[in-house]
Order: structure tokens, then C-alpha cells, then sequence
């Protein structure tokens, strides 16, 4: 077992639950892995990056703003639009048509924020009311980096993880993402609340 996308590390969190050895080592990337993944479940979004582009799909409901996944760098970023909705995006918008938002990588008081919304400029508008996603976004999906918050919040978590063990049915319980819900546990839900979104935008 190794932790896959963590957004803690196995030694900050055995330092935290004061674990010298490896005995627990498998349970402690369990752990980890269920804490970061139900932490992304919560917050409706996820604190990696893929590491490379690849397309996804969206529709548009405003002809000048594109609300997306997030996206941490426009290196590689490509947009293009379905213009007569037969599932063939045959227009490339030029960098020049668009702008990525938020701008200067902060919203609400938070830095490091990725990209989420894209609009348009120069006259170019976003196909609406179509029958199929109208637009094909290629980017590199996620974060940059894995906030502070983020990461103490997956120690917090994954702690109360970890005590499943101690429960009648032992380990088992790491794949029982109903056992321990982070808006359960305050202090991760409070470190968690600016970075929730409400908009889940994969088509």
C-alpha cells in the first residue's frame, strides 16, 4: 500500500499520532489515501494535478463566462466550441478570444487559487442551449499544490481514520467512506469551508 495523491505524508502523520515504527505502515496510507480522497468528495473538487492535459466537456449556460473544473496552468490549455451542435468541435478559440479566471490567482481572500472560469473576449461567444456539451476544454485538471489548510485538514481526518481500527471490525473499516463524513468532524470541516465548491461541472 502506498498513498496515491495524499495530501498529507505518512511521516507528518505518524509524528502526529506519535507512530516510531513501521508496524502500521499499511494502515497508516490507508489512512491517508481515504482521508484525502473523502476530503475531495466534501469539497467537490481535488487538491492534485493530473500531470498532463487531457479533454473534458462542458456545457455553457452564458454565452461570455464557462464555469470549469480547476485548472492550474494555461500551458497546454485548449478551448474549443461544437458550433452546430453535431458533436464535432470544429472552431479553436485563440488565447486572444479568451481569459482564464479568476484573476491574479485569488478569490475570496485565498491565494494559490487555480483557474475555474474561463470568458470570453473579442466578440467570441460560448454555444448555449444545445443538446450536447458545447464546448471541449484540454487542460492540466487540479491544483498546483495542496493548501495548508488542505493538508491539515487530511491529518485531522485521517487521524479519526485510523481509530477504525480499534473498532470491531478492524481495518476493514478504512473502505466504509460512511463510517467517519468530514462534515462530522469540525475542526477539518472548518478548515475545509472556503475551499468547497458548489459547482460540479464534468459533462
Amino acid at each position: 500500500m502506498a498513498v496515491t495523491n495524499g495530501y498529507t505524508t505518512a511521516v507528518l502523520f505518524k509524528a502526529r499520532i506519535h507512530i516510531e515504527d513501521a508496524v502500521d505502515d499499511t494502515e497508516v496510507d490507508q489512512a491517508i489515501n481515504a482521508a484525502s480522497r473523502k476530503i475531495d468528495g466534501h469539497c467537490g473538487r481535488r487538491f492534485y494535478t493530473d500531470g498532463e492535459v487531457s479533454a473534458r466537456r462542458f456545457y455553457a449556460s452564458e454565452p461570455d463566462v464557462l464555469w470549469v473544473d480547476d485548472f492550474s496552468t494555461v500551458v497546454g490549455l485548449v478551448v474549443k466550441t461544437d458550433d452546430d451542435d453535431d458533436a464535432t468541435f470544429e472552431t479553436t478559440w485563440s488565447s486572444s478570444d479568451y481569459q482564464v479566471e479568476p484573476l491574479n490567482g485569488a478569490a475570496n481572500g485565498i491565494e494559490g487559487i487555480p483557474y475555474y472560469r474561463i470568458r470570453s473576449v473579442e466578440g467570441t461567444a460560448f454555444p448555449t442551449s444545445t443538446a450536447r456539451p458545447g464546448v471541449e476544454v484540454t487542460a492540466d485538471w487540479g491544483w498546483a499544490a495542496v493548501p495548508d489548510p488542505v493538508a491539515d485538514a487530511a491529518l485531522i481526518v485521517a487521524s479519526e481514520l485510523f481509530k477504525l481500527r480499534e473498532a470491531p471490525f478492524g481495518v476493514a473499516g478504512f473502505g466504509d467512506f460512511g463510517a467517519v463524513r468530514v462534515k462530522d468532524i469540525p475542526q477539518a470541516a472548518a478548515l475545509l469551508e472556503p475551499y468547497v465548491s458548489s459547482l460540479i461541472q464534468v459533462g
